[in-house]
């Protein structure tokens, strides 16, 4: 088969990748599982993965059989998305308005839908009618919108993950990436561009607020057994300096559990000149807490310690710090 290069560059807003992938990849090796899959799907006979870890990219390519131009824009021929000649229309008629409490309401109408096909035309009449309606509800006293599952089912939302319901849980839309997060009802993210920086309950770490005051806050959330941690740790230790020039507080809190003795050696051994602590409560609940959704895990305050950024890379660092100037 012969094969071409489309010499075309796509730029995609982050914000539209994490709502495409929020419900379809639950985490990182499940997309990479996915993109590889993809590859063999399509023939390949070779996969080629290739990791950069000083500009934090990871390619993937393949030998497999190509999309052409016109696929890749309508993503399969475009006579294909002709399934029918009919039209339908659907209209609402002898619209009835009640005023209740101050606002009006449609209480009644007619419908009616006309099809159209290539040699009939049918139409369809419908009456519609309520017949009670309340205002503004007491929903919490109806208990409107809480559903009565029995503990041990399985649910899902939409075309997402299953999930085993439990009373003590709730759902909750992750704002940043658009996931849907199944949690303790008593859990809540704390941390956000705009919102303050919490305390550090359930951290150790040696940080003072003499340290920190009119200065900026670089926290990174890492985990010392996992190189891609390894490594931007070791980039922040090398800007460290440059940015405690500029008025930034750099510190790190290491996310898994590894004895205090063995965080220090480490720390000690590259000899990284900031702060290193660790959670000491729990882990999963604290990590929801700070949003920290992927390791390592960067967030950025202003001098007055109100998050700025969140969620980039060191090598973004110094556009975040640039936008921190000039609010």
């Amino acid at each position: 088969m012969a094969r071409t290069t489309w010499s075309k560059h796509l730029s995609v807003d982050r914000r539209i990748v994490r709502l495409l992938s929020a419900s379809t990849y639950e985490d990182f090796p499940g997309c990479m599982r996915e993109m590889v899959s993809n590859a063999y799907d399509a023939d390949a006979t070779q996969v080629d993965i290739q990791i950069d870890l000083d500009s934090d990219e990871i390619t993937i390519s393949d030998n497999g059989n190509g999309m052409t131009p016109e696929e890749f824009r309508f993503g399969r021929p475009r006579s294909s998305y002709i399934v029918s000649t009919d039209t339908s229309s659907f209209f609402v008629e002898n619209v009835r308005f009640e005023k209740i409490e101050g606002v009006w309401v449609p209480m009644e109408a007619d419908y009616r839908i006309v099809s159209e096909r290539q040699n009939s035309t049918s139409t369809i009449h419908s009456h519609h009618k309520i017949s009670q309606i309340k205002i503004n509800p007491n929903h919490a006293q109806l208990r409107s919108f809480v559903p009565d599952i029995e503990n041990g089912t399985d649910v899902s939302i939409g075309r997402g993950p299953e999930y085993k319901w439990h009373n003590g849980k709730k759902f909750v839309v992750d704002g940043w990436d658009g996931r849907i997060r199944y949690v303790p009802k008593e859990w809540s993210i704390l941390v956000g561009v705009g919102k303050p920086l919490p305390q550090l309950e359930g951290i150790k770490l040696n940080l003072s607020s003499e340290q920190t005051k009119n200065r900026a806050i670089l926290l990174c959330f890492f985990d010392v057994n996992q190189r891609p941690s390894r490594h931007c740790i070791r980039q922040l230790a090398q800007k460290a300096a440059a940015l405690k020039e500029k008025g930034v507080i750099v510190a790190a809190v290491q996310t898994s559990q590894v004895t205090e003795k063995t965080l220090n050696e480490w720390i000690k051994k590259r000899n990284i000149p900031f702060p290193a602590g660790s959670i000491t409560a729990d882990v999963e609940k604290t990590r929801f807490a700070w949003g920290v959704r992927s390791l390592p895990w960067l967030i950025l305050t202003d001098k007055q310690h109100v998050v700025t950024a969140e969620g980039f890379t060191p090598a973004e660092l110094d556009k975040k710090l640039s936008n921190n100037s000039e609010q």
